[in-house]
């Protein structure tokens, strides 16, 4: 006897390898392929061939619904991510100007300029909102407030050079 393979805790016969309660029972798949899932009623060859596309509740576009809910895989990585709940997201993605310098975003432009990006804190995973992706490189390089200072008064007296 040994331990099972999944749980570690309880034990099998030599010639097994799960333990009854670890044990996934095969299902058949309406084209005839037997497969072994706990999420789905398709195997995977039938589930790429029908798609989950749907139309997604954040971001309202047609894409691939991921599993059960109505939002696709997009936006459920955001919220995995961020460890935000949808309604969040969706509070997010509503912003539609960059919250330090004023100018339009958009959450759907691939990249560029004029693209949304959600800032958050890589400390703390806290999000604190939607900037313009030039904002949000800005933000990440400047440190703390004292650097904040010096480089502005270092941007000043470089300006003053040119002139």
């Amino acid at each position: 006897m040994r331990k099972c393979r999944k749980c570690k805790i309880n034990y099998v016969e030599e010639s097994k390898k799960w333990c009854e309660e670890c044990k996934i029972a095969p299902q058949t798949c309406e084209c005839g392929c037997v497969f072994k899932s706990k999420k789905h009623d398709f195997c995977k060859s039938c589930r790429n061939t029908k798609g989950n596309d749907g139309i997604c509740a954040v971001c309202h576009k047609k894409r691939h619904i991921y599993y059960d809910t109505n939002v696709c895989t997009t936006c459920y990585r955001f919220t995995h991510k961020y460890q935000i709940n949808i309604n969040e997201l969706i509070d997010l993605r509503k912003i539609d100007k960059c919250q330090l310098c004023g100018i339009e975003v958009s959450h759907h432009i691939g990249n560029g300029n004029g693209r949304a990006v959600i800032d958050h804190d890589h400390q703390t995973n806290k999000v604190r909102g939607v900037l313009c992706v030039h904002c949000n490189l800005i933000e990440g390089m400047i440190r703390d407030k004292q650097h904040l200072d010096s480089f502005y008064q270092n941007y000043l007296s470089y300006l003053e050079k040119e002139t």
